[in-house]
């Protein structure tokens, strides 16, 4: 089953308890896109939430100097660490 929480409460749950940057939003979808185009991941409602969370990390991780662990967005995302460390090797 998808994931209660819409994608637009998502986004602002994570970006409200992230703190990040407006260009950590935009390089987020960049990634997005690029995994898209370049690697033929499928995106939909039961992944969409996951995607844009790994994203969003990885980008603060990239741009911000100031980012949280791999924990707290686990919490933040509602997911398990393990989950979210998986979601960040591949």
């Amino acid at each position: 089953y998808p994931p209660a929480i819409s994608i637009h409460d998502y986004l602002t749950r994570i970006e409200y308890w992230s703190r990040c940057s407006n260009d950590v939003l935009i390089m987020a979808l960049i990634y997005i896109d690029r995994l898209i185009k370049r690697k033929n991941a499928m995106i939909n409602m039961h992944t969409v939430h996951r995607f844009v969370l790994i994203a969003i990390m990885e980008a603060a991780k990239f741009q911000d100097d100031i980012h949280y662990d791999n924990k707290t967005y686990a919490q933040i995302g509602g997911i398990e660490l393990s989950d979210l460390n998986k979601l960040e090797t591949h």
